[in-house]
């Protein structure tokens, strides 16, 4: 522990960009409201504190007053941005006037996970609260493929025997046959970013073991001893694992969804993320979905591309644009009269 804080105060110190205060809040084991800040920089992140906040209002000013303690824990000039989710933007102000020199962001890891939820629901309308803005939706197709992986996941995870006999399949798999990224299926959790594309992509990794899983003596003899809603259940588990449209809907969904969820990762990482990075990938993406994508429709296309586009311009300030003129990455391509003009703003706050 000690060895780690050194190496954390050594790379903080020696930080050519500047840091990012993160902070954030959550619900501990014990049902404690904690908000906690980490310290971001491009070669990782560092915890900064976790306070308990039983009792308190939450609100403006008491988060501006958390964050700007861990801005003047560092020596002045040090910290350059703040990021915080959606919630927390009333504390922008009084962050910024305190220290006008640093930039407020709110968190692109949220409102990439939000473009996601946004997408595979099955809602009429997409309601962004944060732009008071509303797009037409009313499609299913991811939402139907992530409800069908999730049955049998539930399946077997939840049956001790299945889940059982389903790892020793896959245990029994030679080195060169085993899926790449792991066996063990993975089950949708509310509190965890992404957590149905990374479940519907581990389902399309193991299908083999699954259909194994399907036909093998041990689990179907013990199967036929369960009560008859257990059998009817392993039946339609059996069917979906089978049917060929679920297997072409789950691997469009990939398709469209796994690129959001690459970037979601470098900005969600134990390696810190540049903000030019950040504003490079997003570019790629909006690229990607400005096009066509094969197995999906123009009409859905469109609205996914409006709502990414929404969610990016919610969390974008102009320093991305000018981290990203100087990001070693994409520094070669020429910037829109637009970019051009975020740069020079953003130089002259520095």
């Amino acid at each position: 522990h000690v060895r780690s804080r050194r190496q954390r105060q050594m790379c903080i110190r020696d930080s050519l960009t500047g840091l990012v205060v993160i902070s954030d809040g959550w619900t501990s084991v014990q049902n404690r409201p904690i908000v906690n800040a980490l310290a971001s920089l491009p070669t990782g992140s560092y915890f900064l504190e976790a306070i308990d906040t039983s009792g308190e209002t939450k609100n403006a000013e008491f988060i501006a007053r958390f964050v700007l303690k861990q801005i003047n824990s560092f020596e002045p000039g040090l910290v350059v941005g703040v990021c915080m989710d959606g919630a927390c933007t009333a504390a922008f102000p009084i962050i910024r006037e305190e220290v006008p020199h640093v930039f407020t962001f709110i968190c692109p890891t949220h409102s990439l996970d939000n473009f996601m939820k946004n997408v595979c629901s099955d809602k009429p309308t997409i309601r962004m609260k944060s732009v008071d803005r509303e797009f037409d939706w009313g499609e299913d197709l991811f939402c139907r493929a992530i409800d069908r992986v999730w049955e049998v996941v539930k399946f077997i995870v939840y049956h001790q025997k299945a889940l059982a006999r389903y790892r020793q399949l896959a245990a029994e798999l030679p080195p060169e046959k085993r899926p790449k990224g792991g066996m063990e299926l993975v089950r949708y959790c509310e509190t965890r970013f992404a957590s149905n594309i990374l479940m519907i992509m581990r389902f399309n990794n193991v299908q083999s073991i699954l259909e194994r899983l399907m036909i093998d003596d041990v689990y179907m003899a013990w199967l036929s001893k369960q009560p008859r809603e257990t059998r009817e259940k392993g039946i339609e588990v059996k069917r979906i694992i089978r049917d060929e449209t679920i297997a072409r809907d789950v691997s469009l969904c990939i398709t469209v969804l796994e690129p959001a969820l690459r970037l979601l990762r470098v900005t969600d990482g134990k390696e810190g993320a540049a903000l030019g990075k950040v504003y490079g990938y997003m570019l790629q993406l909006d690229a990607f979905y400005r096009e066509p994508i094969p197995g999906l429709s123009e009409r859905v296309r469109r609205k996914i591309h409006a709502v990414f586009m929404a969610r990016w311009e919610y969390f974008h300030v102009p320093v991305m644009t000018a981290a990203y003129r100087f990001e070693p990455e994409f520094c070669k391509r020429d910037l829109s009269s637009d970019e051009k003009k975020e740069v020079r703003d953003v130089l002259r706050q520095m």
